[in-house]
């Protein structure tokens, strides 16, 4: 169990928008402090440490202005683990994250799948298989996860798509078909969630342009300035979000 150093304390996970991306944060206030601190761990994401004095509704002030650090610290941690570690432990990848795979004991009476606490807590029926349940889950989690995303940057960039549909293709991430439907490969919830989200923003944006010329890439930098760093994560990185 992690340990909270004392004169710590947490108040609460919280997110901002940095470049016209979300990004999550856990927010603590320190005693001992005597300036800001910005964390960056692989096991944690971002982490705002601020004085006792220190006024939380300023955190994402000072965020926007150390944003280009930010997203460079995240890209530099956001690599998919590998399903096994030397510990013999599974992990899987989600958003960016090291989860640890927990079976729970017994035989439960239907499959289910907890992120809790930083883990994933799987109830297994005896004629199920780990690999297939967590699939179902990922697929499950991209449907709400990427419907909301789309909506979400649909609506600031007025564009609607007609239909969302989660697929697994083995040589795209994602696709817009003249018809206004937009597919997306489930293994992108194993990325990081600013390179998911600039994934949203392409396909939405070839609602207007069904192209990649210059007007198409104004369309995504306008609502994504730093698209080339999250696309050549993806070109990276991309064959290592790979599950079972």
């Amino acid at each position: 169990m992690k340990r909270i150093r004392p004169g710590l304390r947490v108040l609460g996970r919280c997110r901002t928008a940095l470049d016209g991306l979300i990004v999550t944060y856990t927010l603590k206030r320190s005693v001992r402090a005597k300036h800001v601190r910005f964390e960056v761990r692989p096991e944690d994401g971002l982490t705002v440490v601020i004085p006792r004095s220190f006024r939380a509704d300023q955190v994402p002030y000072l965020l926007e202005q150390k944003g280009r650090w930010v997203m460079e610290k995240l890209s530099q941690i956001a690599r998919p683990a590998p399903d096994n570690q030397k510990d013999g432990r599974r992990r899987l990848a989600y958003l960016g994250r090291r989860l640890e795979v927990v079976r729970s004991p017994g035989i439960a009476s239907r499959n289910r799948v907890k992120l809790q606490k930083g883990k994933l807590l799987v109830h297994l029926r005896e004629d199920s298989r780990l690999d297939d349940v967590l699939v179902i889950w990922l697929r499950g989690e991209a449907q709400t996860f990427l419907t909301r995303k789309s909506r979400e940057f649909g609506d600031r960039m007025g564009l609607a798509f007609s239909k969302l549909i989660i697929r697994g293709q083995k040589t795209r991430w994602a696709s817009c078909s003249p018809r206004g439907n937009i597919s997306f490969n489930w293994k992108l919830m194993m990325a990081p969630e600013p390179v998911i989200e600039y994934v949203v923003i392409h396909e939405l944006a070839h609602l207007r342009e069904m192209n990649h010329t210059s007007s198409f890439w104004r369309i995504v930098a306008e609502h994504c300035p730093h698209w080339r760093d999250y696309r050549k994560w993806l070109r990276d990185h991309g064959s290592e979000l790979a599950f079972p």
